[in-house]
């Protein structure tokens, strides 16, 4: 059986896929089935301009079929058209005759490429209930997805970390109560005080000249917070804020470093923060921010400290400059496998207090860090890099 497929009428096919992919055409998608149920040959089932809803009518439980969706999402107040390529394998299909269909599966794609998303799926249930579950791949392939918690999101919610023994007949804690106040007379905040959108601002960012960054020595991690880790002498130990998570503090300098570092006119690329005195149960301070790149950044990262970063990315979205941040964790080597246990009750934390950011990634070791990793996972992301295959 040959792995090629057979279109008898080749033009037709082609003139369709075209057609879907003219901005000036209404027509916004192509469904392409096996004709006759011969897994060698295809051709074009319909096409139409309903979208979604219009297309899913014709897709089968007992077919194979190819399609094309072209959809619009916003990108930072533009228009822009993202392609999802869709394999319906009919859940249905015999299992002999799914994989002989198979084997003509990769010459039948390369008609539809390129494209931003592509979706496998056993029949229209799969995609019943969306236009949501399209929407939202693609609104992820455009980098455009909201994944930012509101205050609201906490709120009624069982606090993290030690609940004390309850004896019998004792009340029972049934709501969140407003944010704690830390120890030795810490301000309390509200969650998500110190967030910007997402977008983190226009993002046509000016570019520096030479790179300035504000760190302590290597072995100063263990003193951030006051004032040897920040380039600020003198300065006297920052003050801390209570989170939603029980126990985990972070300092006000370490807030007022990314406050900074997301107006569009701060020239601040990265903030690091890490546990004052090096012990897990203080608060997060600030430990070095600055204009360069990751490679700066590393100079602080040694083994046997525990560190949170967010750096400042310029990604090209159809030709325009956009903003996004990258969130890293930094768990060095040497630290205890008790404190690497211990850390992962503050991720969820950790994480609302660096928000908004569209990337994460934790790492261990230098080589896991770059500007290039970090570029190529924003550009995943947003949709800027290329998948053709």
């Amino acid at each position: 059986m040959s792995i090629n497929a057979n279109v008898p009428d080749r033009q037709r096919l082609l003139d369709a896929i075209q057609d879907v992919r003219d901005d000036r055409s209404s027509t916004n998608w192509v469904l392409v089935c096996h004709e006759g149920g011969d897994p060698n040959t295809i051709g074009v089932q319909a096409t139409g301009s309903d979208g979604l809803k219009g297309l899913q009518a014709l897709l089968a439980a007992d077919q194979v079929q190819y399609a094309l969706l072209r959809v619009v999402t916003r990108v930072d107040l533009s228009n822009t058209v993202k392609f999802v390529y869709i394999y319906n394998l009919g859940e249905n299909v015999g299992f002999a005759k799914k994989g002989r269909f198979g084997i003509v599966k990769g010459d039948v794609t390369k008609y539809f490429q390129p494209f931003h998303v592509d979706m496998e799926i056993s029949g229209p249930a799969e995609i019943s209930d969306e236009v949501v579950i399209v929407t939202k791949l693609v609104e992820n392939a455009a980098g455009n997805a909201d994944h930012v918690r509101d205050a609201a999101f906490v709120q009624g919610k069982q606090e993290r970390g030690y609940t004390p023994f309850m004896q019998k007949g004792s009340p029972t804690k049934t709501s969140n109560p407003s944010l704690s106040e830390a120890s030795g007379g810490a301000a309390s905040v509200a969650t998500g005080s110190s967030s910007s959108s997402s977008g983190g601002g226009s993002g046509g960012d000016a570019p520096t000249s030479g790179t300035r960054s504000h760190h302590g020595s290597r072995g100063n991690l263990a003193d951030a917070g006051t004032g040897k880790a920040t380039g600020v002498p003198g300065k006297p130990t920052v003050g801390v804020v209570a989170t939603q998570s029980q126990g985990v503090k972070f300092g006000e300098d370490l807030g007022e470093a990314l406050r900074e570092m997301r107006k569009d006119a701060s020239t601040t690329r990265w903030v690091l923060g890490t546990y004052q005195g090096g012990s897990i149960s203080n608060p997060i301070v600030l430990a070095g921010k600055g204009e360069g790149g990751i490679d700066d950044v590393k100079k602080l990262l040694t083994p046997d400290v525990i560190c949170y970063g967010i750096k400042r990315v310029t990604d090209m979205i159809d030709g325009h400059p956009t903003t996004k941040f990258a969130h890293f964790v930094w768990i060095g080597n040497a630290v205890s496998i008790m404190s690497k246990a211990k850390i992962s009750t503050h991720k969820g934390a950790i994480g609302e207090f660096f928000a908004p950011f569209h990337v994460d990634l934790t790492v261990s070791e230098h080589r896991e860090l770059s500007d290039s990793i970090i570029h190529d996972k924003v550009a995943a992301y947003s949709g800027s890099k290329s998948h053709v295959k």
